[in-house]
Order: C-alpha cells, then sequence, then structure tokens
C-alpha cells in the first residue's frame, strides 16, 4: 500500500487547465444548501450532465437568509458557501478514493480514471508508457484529483407568480464553484504525499475529515419551470410535473451560468485535420454545440495568450466510449465540425466548447399592402445540423379602429445550409395555431384562419448579429395584401 502512494506521489504529467489543450472530464460534487429562507430544491440523476463525472448530491446549510431585493452574491454568501463545501469535503474525497473497510478501492478509481482523460491522451499514455503499467496508471489517477470540484447551489424561495400568461414555478438561485484539494501542496503530487502521510492506516477519518476548498466563481441566477396558459398543442404539464421539472433545472441553470466563468468545465481539445475533433459521446457533445477556435499567440513579452478565431458547430458526434487502457488497438471515432462563421479554423488550434442558449430572435418587417410587423423566435434542435423549430408572430395594426391589432401566431421549422462561414440560406414553413385579435384591452381569438407559409432567407453574418432578407408564399393572399411578400429583419444568436 505505502509503495503505491510512493508511487502516485510521482509527478510524471501536470496539467493545466490555463494552458492546456486537453480537456480532463471534471469530477464535480453538487450540494443543494439552501438560504435559510429558501426551499430545498435540486436534484441530479445518473444522465444529468455527460461532460462531468458526478458524484452523490450532497445537502448542507447556508446559515444565511437571501436578501429578496438582491440578486447578486454577496462576500457574505461566498464565505458562507466555502463553509459549506469545506464541510462536504470530506465525503468528497471518501467517495472519489473508494473508502471502503478502511482501505482506497483502487480498482474503482481506475475506471473512473480511464473514463475521465480524453481518448488523445490515454492513447498518448498507452503508447509512452508500455511495459510500465502501474505508472501509466498513476498518470490517470493524479489528473482525476487535480479535477475534483464542489459546486454550491443555494435557492431562494419558491414561487408561483411566474407572469401573467404563463404557470409555473421559479427561484432566484446563487451558485458557487469550488476546487477541492488533498492538500496544501506546491503541486498535485505533493499534496498526495502530504494526504497519504495523514491518512494512512486511517481512511475511515477521511470521511469526516476538511480539505482546502477554493473558490473559483460564484454568481446569481434564475431556475424557472414555466409553459404558457393557452395549451394551443395539448401538451401542457401538471404543475406537479412542472414542480419536478425545476428540481432538475436548478443544478442545470447552475451550471450553464458557471460556465461563462469557470474555464476548467469547458471542454476542449486540439483540432485535427478536416475540421475534426478527438470529443465525442464520453463527453456529452451534441450536434450543433457551439465550438471556438483559437490560436495561441506570443506577445513582444514572451506572454503567450488564446486569440479567438472561428466559429464551428459540430456536425455528427463522434462515439468514442473506448476503453484505451483495456484495449490500447481500440479506435474512437472522430466529432466532425462544420464552419458557422468568424475566421478560418486550422489544424493545430485549440477548440474549445462555448456555451449557448442556442435561441435566436429574429425582428423585423414584411411588406404587404403595409407594413407587417414581423417577430421570429427560432431554436436549435439539435437532431440536424442547422434545423430549427419555429416560433412566428405577424402582428397587423389598424385594421378596422385605430389602436387595434390583429396576432397571427404559427409554429414551424427551418432548415438553414451555411455556404461559408458568412451566409447560410434557409427555407422554413409554418401554419398559423392561434388568430387573435385585441382592442380596448380586451382580446378574441379567431377561429378558421390558420394561414401556411413557406419561405426562403438568407442570413448574413457578423458575429451573433445576422441580416437576414426573405420572400415568402402565403396562403391568406386576401388578408395580407399580397400572396408573395418579401421583407427583412435583424436576428440576434443567444
Amino acid at each position: 500500500m505505502k509503495k503505491l502512494f510512493t508511487i502516485l506521489a510521482v509527478l510524471f504529467i501536470q496539467i493545466s487547465f490555463s494552458q492546456s489543450s486537453d480537456f480532463v472530464r471534471p469530477t464535480v460534487s453538487f450540494v443543494v444548501a439552501p438560504y435559510s429562507n429558501g426551499e430545498d430544491i435540486g436534484t441530479i440523476t445518473d444522465g444529468s450532465f455527460a461532460a462531468f463525472d458526478l458524484l452523490k448530491l450532497q445537502k448542507g446549510k447556508l446559515g444565511i437568509s437571501a436578501n429578496p431585493k438582491k440578486s447578486k452574491v454577496t462576500d457574505e454568501y461566498n464565505e458562507a458557501a466555502t463553509n459549506v463545501a469545506k464541510s462536504i469535503s470530506g465525503l468528497v474525497w471518501d467517495e472519489v478514493f473508494a473508502i471502503n473497510g478502511g482501505s482506497p478501492d483502487y480498482s474503482k478509481m481506475m475506471q473512473r480514471a480511464a473514463n475521465t482523460m480524453t481518448e488523445k491522451q490515454r492513447a498518448g499514455f498507452v503508447a509512452t508508457m508500455q511495459g510500465l503499467e502501474t505508472q501509466a496508471k498513476n498518470q490517470l489517477i493524479e489528473p482525476l484529483l487535480d479535477a475534483t470540484y464542489i459546486v454550491v447551489l443555494s435557492p431562494h424561495t419558491l414561487t408561483s407568480d411566474v407572469g401573467k400568461n404563463t404557470e409555473g414555478y421559479q427561484t432566484n438561485l446563487s451558485w458557487a464553484v469550488f476546487k477541492v484539494d488533498l492538500d496544501l501542496g506546491i503541486n498535485i503530487s505533493s499534496s498526495i504525499n502530504m494526504f497519504t502521510k495523514k491518512f494512512e492506516g486511517k481512511w475511515n477519518d477521511v470521511k469526516s475529515s476538511e480539505f482546502p476548498v477554493k473558490l473559483i466563481a460564484s454568481g446569481a441566477t434564475t431556475a424557472s419551470s414555466t409553459q404558457s396558459t393557452k395549451d394551443v398543442l395539448g401538451t401542457n404539464k401538471s404543475m406537479q410535473e412542472l414542480r419536478s421539472q425545476l428540481d432538475l433545472l436548478v443544478p442545470g441553470t447552475a451550471l450553464a451560468a458557471a460556465q461563462k466563468d469557470v474555464q476548467e468545465f469547458l471542454p476542449r481539445t486540439l483540432l485535427l485535420k478536416d475540421m475534426k475533433i478527438a470529443l465525442g459521446t464520453k463527453e456529452g457533445l451534441r450536434v450543433d454545440d457551439r465550438y471556438w477556435s483559437y490560436q495561441m499567440m506570443e506577445d513582444e513579452n514572451g506572454k503567450t495568450e488564446l486569440k479567438r478565431m472561428g466559429r464551428d458547430r459540430v456536425k455528427s458526434v463522434g462515439n468514442n466510449n473506448v476503453d484505451l487502457i483495456a484495449n490500447p488497438d481500440a479506435k474512437g471515432e472522430r466529432t466532425q465540425l462544420y464552419a458557422d462563421g468568424g475566421k478560418k479554423s486550422r489544424q493545430g488550434m485549440i477548440s474549445m466548447y462555448k456555451p449557448e442558449v442556442g435561441i435566436g430572435i429574429t425582428a423585423g418587417a414584411k411588406m404587404g399592402d403595409d407594413a407587417i410587423i414581423n417577430v421570429k423566435i427560432d431554436y436549435r434542435t439539435k437532431f440536424s445540423p442547422n434545423t430549427f423549430v419555429l416560433i412566428d408572430i405577424d402582428l397587423f395594426n389598424g385594421l378596422i379602429y385605430e389602436g387595434d391589432q390583429l396576432s397571427v401566431y404559427s409554429l414551424g421549422f427551418k432548415k438553414a445550409f451555411n455556404v461559408g462561414r458568412m451566409f447560410a440560406p434557409g427555407i422554413w414553413a409554418q401554419y398559423g395555431v392561434l388568430t387573435e385579435y385585441s382592442y380596448a384591452g380586451s382580446s378574441v381569438e379567431l377561429d378558421g384562419f390558420n394561414p401556411v407559409q413557406i419561405g426562403l432567407d438568407l442570413a448574413l453574418k457578423f458575429g451573433s448579429i445576422h441580416f437576414v432578407p426573405q420572400v415568402s408564399f402565403n396562403t391568406e393572399g386576401d388578408f395580407y395584401g399580397e400572396s408573395v411578400l418579401v421583407g427583412a429583419g435583424i436576428r440576434y444568436n443567444f
């Protein structure tokens, strides 16, 4: 046992997240620690976050009350969250080391480590460490121990007051991300050595001990599980289902906010030939996930920095769930990217995941007898590249009286085709599901008016802002003024 830990203490490779182009799948423990005047909201499932090696959900007590008038986190919150993270740090290491019967279970640790690193990293270790199996395995365990995090979730009160035309639940939410260490060594190797000396023969004490934690980022956001009160498609959930959905959304909402500030949580790797990367199903990639390419640059002082170059998206996800430790000859599939904007992405650049909401909002007009205000909301389906579902709203003003309005709500689909990095022609079709006439503060739904529209558009992309001219055909030409309409809008991608 002692010999094994001596080997573990030898540092072969130290992975630095700030400089490395490779992604070590973080080991993450979520802990729900509500404010004293908050609610116990939040849960996870085994498949909640494929990009993370999830530990058991923990419960904690924050010990402070939320100020309903302030949504930003305070120093008081950061201090309270730090205490929560310290209080469960022993439980985290107890689970990571799989301590059972007074001893770590290294077979379980190796299973976790083999699934933590990228195919590229594992293949490199196998290729360079043939005949040194123990050392090669230790190289896998060491990065695992150096990539362990705690995410504190602190919900405020639960409310069902979510808007005039919506129903469901929401909660304000504070969050904090901590890196948890084994000890205060100068690097992971020395920390392992100090940890080993302290707990050798006393492994059962790990669970009840506190370990160093470092605050990486904290913030505030809102988690909501809502739906329109108008059940147009007959798919509305019950309030109980919405409440259960909120439990699952709390960690996801916090993680989405945290990824903007925690670089360690962003999958990244080197861009390979023909716009391919060695990330895939194991890291939870999905079609149309956004990846930005970066080039390593050096300034006049010799300091290196990452310069953003191209914007790319996942075209097809490679299956890389292969065990290269058990089977060095196994081959994982590559994930294929496609160009979506910016400058050209080249082989050897760093390709890094860039979170997004996946929603685009377009505001513009169609020209009939008069200008028709048009608002379009699109959402990437993640089933096929550049495929969207649409909510389209046509607004007619002053039809009968000054100040009246007719609103036509339509649902549809769109398929876009990138031409280079700047142009994206698309074809779309939609069906009117609801027409509403409003005047003097009252409204009424009109039956039997369900226009079908088919159109072509061309997105000219300038970063997240797109200029989108379009031409469309509708089945209610008498009402729209023309059967064929031209128009344009400005789209912003969130």
